[in-house]
């Protein structure tokens, strides 16, 4: 503990006087859209060519966004076996935040990129449009104690105009393998107000695995003659605005779409992720001032629900399926003489026309989660397996007993029908054998 104490200390004094270049880590903050008296959950990301233990930077917020630091909390990749732990101190000089991620074992957080901290902000009426979140003093040690290069990029603080709404036709989208494609419309909403706006833009963030089809945002009905351009930033970021020549057009009606566009799956999309549609801004043709949009999220989901049901249904036909084949040689083993042909040809038969059901209502679509075998029709081929194996045991022993009475019988010599006639040998249907009855079928 001594040992890890001075290491830690080290490493401490060591992030105060790092200063290089060619950085090898970078952190981040999404742009922030938000209306005044709304609180939002910001992530400080972090992408790391190299393994970095200790991370420290500042962070200064516009006046009127404010931080909410017993928020302040590890994410994603800070959490788990690696157990960080993350402080924070208000500095007097110029109100910034001093930050510090510091691990609580040895392990250092492996090369990646994703959120590491996450905190609350609160905007408060006096928060101005286009101002900033900003780093500095930024630091990151590797295990060995060897100062990286760090860079940062500071985020956008946009103060949402809360009389126009926007929205997005689904709250989800399905993509649930590779090369299946959903459509997303997003939608601007006056709430009942007269507007008159010109021009829209914004980005769209896409996650891992996920493009927008042809890379192309389209324009909906409601941007009439406006052209519209769509940027392709990076592999995850889309950045689309409209274009005209005149300042006499404007975005017709009061609600409903204005873009739209069709994303499409890839390889690697995790369930869970989302497609943000943010930084939108459009201008108030009045006044001239530049009006700032809520963002939109659209979840997905990688489960189709009816590939789900039809996985789960597929099981319990199998599980049926295996009900019966392993009936059958526990029968040949043990009702050898018996034949069960007809009835195990019956249950079967009972099975695949409960396939045949599953697969229809697969290739239909209609399958919804939870969906689940019938249970009637499941007792019911359960049922008849255990009639099957039960009877055919049954006749089994009969079976055994006459052969035994055979035997029995060439050894003894005492064999006599119902009518008490003696015979040599025993005869199909009654026989008192040595005074006692035995049924030879």
């Amino acid at each position: 503990m001594i040992n890890y104490a001075k290491k830690t200390f080290a490493a401490l004094l060591l992030l105060m006087v790092a200063t290089v270049a060619n950085a090898a880590v970078k952190y981040s903050i999404d742009d922030v859209n938000i209306p005044v008296g709304e609180t939002q959950t910001v992530a400080v990301n972090m992408e790391n060519d190299v393994p970095v233990w200790i991370i420290e930077f500042r962070l200064s917020l516009p006046a009127g966004l404010v931080p909410n630091m017993t928020t302040l909390k590890v994410a994603d990749r800070l959490a788990g076996d690696l157990q960080y732990q993350v402080v924070s101190r208000k500095m007097d000089n110029d109100g910034s935040y001093r930050i510090s991620a510091l691990p609580l074992g040895m392990d250092a957080v492996p090369a990646g990129k994703g959120a590491i901290l996450t905190f609350e902000v609160t905007a408060a009426p006096n928060l101005a449009d286009n101002s900033q979140i900003s780093f500095s003093g930024e630091s990151a040690l590797s295990p060995e104690n060897t100062p990286e290069a760090v860079s940062s990029e500071a985020a956008d603080v946009a103060k949402v105009n809360d009389a126009f709404t926007v929205t997005a036709n689904v709250e989800e989208v399905m993509l649930a393998k590779v090369d299946a494609t959903a459509e997303i419309e997003i939608a601007l909403d006056y709430n009942g107000k007269t507007a008159d706006l010109w021009g829209l833009q914004g980005n769209i963030v896409l996650p891992a695995g996920v493009t927008i089809d042809g890379d192309k945002v389209q324009k909906a009905a409601r941007l009439g003659s406006f052209g519209i351009e769509t940027n392709k930033v990076s592999d995850t970021e889309y950045f689309f605005y409209t274009s005209s020549m005149s300042d006499l057009v404007s975005i017709t009606g009061t609600s409903g779409a204005v873009i739209k566009f069709t994303v499409k799956a890839g390889e690697g999309v995790v369930d869970g992720s989302a497609i943000k549609v943010n930084n939108l801004k459009t201008v108030d043709k009045a006044t001239e001032d530049k009006v700032n949009l809520n963002s939109v999220t659209v979840k997905i989901t990688t489960k189709d629900p009816n590939e789900e049901a039809y996985k789960a249904i597929s099981e319990e036909i199998a599980a049926l399926q295996k009900q019966l084949d392993d009936a059958k040689t526990e029968l040949a083993k043990d009702a050898p003489s018996v034949d069960v042909t007809e009835e195990a040809k019956a249950i079967q038969d009972q099975i695949d026309a409960l396939k045949k059901t599953a697969d229809e209502a697969h290739e239909a679509q209609t399958l919804e989660e939870g969906d689940k075998l019938d249970a009637e029709a499941a007792k019911a081929v359960t049922d008849a397996i255990t009639k099957m194996v039960t009877d055919a045991k049954a006749k089994q022993q009969e079976i055994t007993v006459g052969i035994g009475a055979v035997k029995a019988a060439a050894a003894e010599d005492e064999v006599y029908t119902v009518a008490g006639q003696r015979v040599a040998a025993p005869v199909k249907g009654v026989n008192i054998i040595n005074g006692k009855k035995v049924i030879l079928k």
